[in-house]
């Protein structure tokens, strides 16, 4: 597209990712702003309009064309960040939002250069474009392991991280805090599909990796018995409509050099049990199910093989669902006073999302478990039973 022609714009970075594009669909349609989008090799144009029309069908809505007009894609092959006069030519730019970020758990490399560095590029650029706010996408989960309320204020403290990701989002955000420019830092926890028909288009990261693992690996057979890991802790979601809702709440109606941890209410929060319950009794149907709270208990000398592939390959998200994380939410709840309705994930919204899943993939409706008889899955309390079941044995 060409220029902008003097109206105002927002640049957002990270517009042809997943989070990207539920920011960009919701600015077309609820705000005047050109949307400049940089891309980088692999997206043009084209895919990127694609992306954000899909979005907004799966709503019930339609990209008009004027709507359309306002979204400047651009190569960053020709248009890099630091060469800033270029961009001034492009737009009136009065809002950065940095969306763009490595989601890799463990590639130290990439995450320092795309999380750290290149936020630190972006800040260098929107200060010689006199933004009048920097918007950060971060992470809630960005204190690493906490005891304490996570407050909705820098992080000061190093903590354990779960992954070198949320390590590096918390060092963004202090870039941003630190850069002298009006800011607003957003941290979403686990964003999962629509709350009103489940459908998903992000890629398998946080709950769907979960399930992906457990497609991949736990049903190349029917297992008697399944050890699992899991808490009754609620664990953190948030649908991607409230969390677009929560963004523009949060874009419209919080101060400048504001923080929010824009998070679901904790009180319906389903724990990770409920969640794997859900599995477990639509899909896996073993006879016994052995529920550990942690690793520790964990037989995994003496389980399957598959299963114990399964553990090693999710434990990082495994362990993140058996912590308790309480957030601090004086932000979120000055924008339920002004009118915002507070985002909900609940057991049934999240069934919603898993039967949108169970429903793309040939494998899982097509599975039948190999079990004898009919009777009801029996829950095991891995703390007092034995390690394995045999065949033939009683609990």
């Amino acid at each position: 597209m060409g220029r902008s022609n003097g109206q105002a714009a927002i640049l957002l970075t990270g517009g042809s990712g997943y989070i990207g594009t539920l920011i960009a669909a919701t600015l077309i349609q609820k705000t005047d702003h050109v949307v400049i989008i940089p891309v980088r090799q692999g997206h043009d144009r084209q895919s990127v309009i694609a992306s954000i029309r899909c979005e907004i069908g799966t709503q019930g809505g339609e990209l008009a064309p004027d709507q359309e007009q306002r979204i400047h894609v651009i190569s960053l092959a020709k248009n890099p960040l630091h060469k800033s006069s270029t961009w001034r030519e492009i737009g009136e730019i009065s809002e950065v939002i940095h969306c763009a970020g490595c989601l890799d758990y463990f590639d130290t490399e990439t995450l320092e250069t795309v999380n750290v560095e290149a936020t630190r590029t972006l800040i260098e650029a929107a200060r010689s474009w006199g933004v009048d706010r920097f918007t950060y996408l971060s992470t809630a989960f960005s204190s690493g392991y906490s005891e304490t309320l996570i407050l909705e204020k820098v992080h000061l403290n190093e903590a354990k991280d779960p992954t070198e990701y949320t390590r590096t989002k918390r060092q963004a955000e202090r870039l941003v805090a630190s850069s002298g420019l009006p800011y607003l830092i957003v941290r979403p926890p686990i964003v999962i599909g629509d709350s009103r028909d489940g459908h998903y288009s992000g890629k398998t990261y946080g709950l769907y990796q979960l399930w992906n693992a457990a497609e991949r690996v736990l049903l190349r057979k029917w297992h008697r018995e399944l050890h699992l890991v899991a808490s009754n802790y609620g664990l953190h979601m948030i649908h991607q409509d409230d969390f677009q809702r929560g963004f523009f709440a949060a874009f419209t109606g919080l101060p400048k050099n504001s923080i929010i941890n824009l998070v679901a209410d904790e009180t319906y929060l389903p724990s990770s049990k409920d969640i794997w319950t859900l599995v477990i009794e639509s899909i896996l149907i073993p006879d016994y199910v052995h529920m550990h709270e942690n690793f520790g208990t964990v037989p995994l000398r003496s389980i399957d093989l598959q299963q114990r592939a399964f553990l090693a390959f999710a434990s990082v998200n495994i362990e993140i669902s058996c912590r308790s994380w309480r957030f601090e939410t004086t932000n979120l709840n000055s924008l339920v006073e002004q009118g915002f309705r507070m985002p909900m994930t609940t057991l049934d919204t999240v069934a919603r999302c898993w039967r949108n899943y169970m429903e793309r993939s040939d494998k899982l409706r097509n599975y039948r478990p190999q079990r004898q008889g009919s009777k009801a899955v029996q829950y095991v309390d891995a703390r007092n039973a034995r390690a394995s079941v045999g065949e033939g044995e009683e609990v």
